[in-house]
């Protein structure tokens, strides 16, 4: 009996890490730019610190920074005419004041594509709820 006792505690202690995302702390943003309502989970967002992926296998949705002050996160939106925008978004932890920058349209991994992306086209402003 004590053997199997041991045997299904250090299973249990090797099989532990399975569930280590499940409980995550990062939040569901409710926010309100110009007027519309939009809500992030960033729950759903690939953190790009802990991956260690070519950028090519990432996904359409990345948390870049979370640090005391901010939550850091991007979209790659397909425009559906084989371009797509990056939408940068910064949360401001304390007040919830959201700042989004939108890139100009561009071909995904063509000629001048990291520029483009990094360069801002539109700008939205907002709040937003259930920032902690």
């Amino acid at each position: 009996m004590k053997k199997l006792l041991g045997i299904v505690v250090l299973g249990l202690l090797l099989c532990s890490n399975g569930f280590a995302g499940w409980f995550s702390k990062l939040p569901v943003l409710a926010c309100v730019i110009d007027g519309q309502h939009m809500t992030y989970d960033l729950r759903k967002y690939e953190n790009i610190k802990n991956s260690k992926k070519n950028y090519k296998e990432f996904s359409d949705k990345i948390l870049s920074d979370v640090t005391d002050d901010e939550y850091s996160f991007f979209e790659t939106m397909d425009q559906g005419d084989g371009t797509v925008r990056v939408v940068r978004h910064n949360v401001n932890r304390y007040s919830g004041v959201i700042n989004i920058y939108v890139s100009p349209k561009h071909v995904r991994y063509g000629e001048d594509a990291l520029r483009k992306a990094i360069t801002t086209e539109f700008t939205y402003n907002g709040t937003c709820k259930g920032v902690k």
